[in-house]
């Protein structure tokens, strides 16, 4: 049998000097559709595979909003936002989101060597730095019948902390178009 020649520029001392990332899979229960808050772990800016640019960043929900969401904590969501006019409703809401305008969004986005976003504006992206959103989701399955988890819309930063959850846990999706 042949052996596997990989190409490309990954080596084998690339692979030994790698560090393993301290970050964990989540094996919690996936939460039910709703709104619940969300920190930013990383954004990325990449292109798509049209050619279009679009913004990739993966929320980890924090469980301390609710006692009732602790369940669901560090339950990820993955949201690849294309950048172009006929999205900007999308662009404008994570704006809101965050809190930053569109002139920080369009010339004030920083990011590094790699494409991951270090700020928008005055609002700081780094590893260490907490980006949180308020996020309406829907419970999904994929085409093998497995549970994910699809961001339905950015929301407003609640003024009291008090954004109450749009979709009850026992709502049934019977897939209609609510438009």
């Amino acid at each position: 049998m042949p052996k596997v020649t990989w190409g490309g520029d990954l080596t084998e001392d690339d692979i030994e000097s790698a560090e393993l990332s301290s970050f964990q899979p989540y094996a919690g229960p996936m939460p039910t559709s709703g709104v619940y808050r969300f920190l930013k772990r990383r954004a990325k800016k990449e292109q798509s595979k049209a050619g279009n640019p679009k913004l990739v960043t993966i929320w980890v929900l924090d469980g301390s909003w609710k006692p009732e969401h602790k369940k669901f904590d560090g339950c990820p969501l993955f949201d690849h936002m294309a950048v172009m006019k006929s999205m900007n409703w999308r662009v404008k809401a994570y704006c809101a989101a965050i809190g930053v305008t569109s002139t920080d969004f369009m010339k004030r986005m920083v990011v590094d060597e790699e494409g991951i976003v270090q700020k928008i504006g005055k609002v700081k992206f780094g590893p260490d730095d907490s980006v949180e959103a308020y996020i309406n989701v829907k419970r999904d399955t994929d085409e093998n019948g497995n549970p994910t988890l699809s961001l339905v819309g950015y929301l407003t930063p609640p003024e009291d902390e008090d954004v109450e959850d749009d979709v009850e846990d026992d709502d049934v999706d019977d897939g209609a178009d609510p438009f």
